[in-house]
């Protein structure tokens, strides 16, 4: 299976890479071979479906986490890619998403979703419920000076958001900075 373009990758326990291919609006699965193994998704807006997958992240329970960015949702699939439940609209209220770029699933299978547009971090419940909300408008004391563009959970439970990426020049020059900021 051709792949498109690609905007976010993770791995299963098994080691099989997982890709979010934004252009063919589809998840693809790839052994450590290099072979295909397996994809699901089609452009659309229905239960399965995609408008352009941003980025994936695998549960501790082998459930695969795909932000559906165009969407405005987060749709979870088993492993074998059967589609599961989906939460999250388009808005800028609590559990909805403006421009969402990343997502991570934690230990604990909460699922965890940056935006760029709203600056900020959500935290949900495996079953979709919004836990938390970092940032700006969140219950937290953290303020972000930049949008978070990737978020990571940590096995004891840490959040890790990626709010810039150092910019350096073909001579040297640094033209921005990476700034890492840990949540909790």
């Amino acid at each position: 299976m051709k792949i498109k373009y690609i905007t976010g990758i993770c791995f299963t326990a098994d080691g099989n890479l997982v890709v979010a291919d934004q252009y063919n609006n589809r998840v693809q699965i790839v052994g450590e071979d290099g072979a295909f193994v397996r994809k699901f998704g089609s452009r659309g807006k229905r239960k399965g479906q995609f408008d352009r997958p941003f980025d994936v992240s695998v549960g501790p329970d082998g459930s695969i986490a795909v932000l559906d960015s165009g969407n405005g949702r987060v749709q979870v699939f088993d492993g074998m890619g059967v589609f599961v439940r989906s939460f999250g609209s388009y808005g800028k209220g609590p559990g909805q998403f403006v421009h969402p770029a990343g997502i991570a699933v934690g230990a604990g299978g909460e699922i965890i979703v940056a935006d760029l547009e709203r600056k900020d971090v959500q935290v949900f419940s495996k079953e979709g419920e919004l836990l938390q909300i970092i940032g700006a408008e969140g219950d937290s004391d953290v303020d972000f000076k930049f949008p978070a563009v990737s978020v990571c959970a940590e096995a004891d439970g840490r959040l890790t958001a990626l709010l810039r990426v150092k910019r350096v020049a073909r001579d040297g020059v640094t033209l921005g900075e990476v700034e890492v900021v840990t949540l909790t």
